[in-house]
C-alpha cells in the first residue's frame, strides 16, 4: 500500500488490514508519502492505532533511515477469526525529527509476522 496524503482517498485507498502472505514470509511494508513545508526540529512521535494484530512488531523508516520500532505485540487473531472487532492497542514510536526534510517524505511501515 502507498497512500499520498494530498491525493490518494482514505475511503479506498487505505486498506483496514494488512493480511499475511504466504508469498512474502518476511512481511510486507505500507507506505505514507507527505510534504512539509520545512524541515522540523526535535522529536517527533508517530502514534499507531490497532485494532488487531498478527506482526510481531512495526519498525517505522522515515526517508529509508530507521527512526524505531515497537516493542512485541499481542497476536490477537482479528482477521482470522473476529473480522468485525478487534483488540485495541496503541503504539508510539518516538525518532528524531530531523529525519523528516521540506518536501516530500516517505514514512514506511514494515509488518514483521511473528513466529507462532
Amino acid at each position: 500500500m502507498n497512500f499520498i496524503i494530498g491525493k490518494s482517498d482514505y475511503h479506498k485507498d487505505w486498506n483496514y488490514c494488512q493480511c499475511p502472505r504466504a508469498d512474502r514470509p518476511d512481511g510486507t511494508t505500507w507506505s505514507v508519502t507527505f510534504d512539509l513545508a520545512e524541515a522540523p526540529h526535535g522529536k517527533a512521535t508517530l502514534r499507531l492505532a490497532l485494532a488487531g494484530t498478527s506482526a510481531w512488531s512495526i519498525a517505522a523508516t522515515i526517508n529509508d533511515e530507521p527512526a524505531g520500532e515497537t516493542d512485541p505485540m499481542q497476536y490477537t487473531a482479528t482477521i482470522n477469526r473476529d473480522g468485525i472487532r478487534g483488540f485495541w492497542t496503541e503504539r508510539d514510536i518516538t525518532f528524531d525529527a530531523a529525519l523528516m526534510k521540506a518536501g516530500e517524505n516517505v514514512l514506511n511501515l514494515p509488518f514483521r509476522q511473528a513466529a507462532r
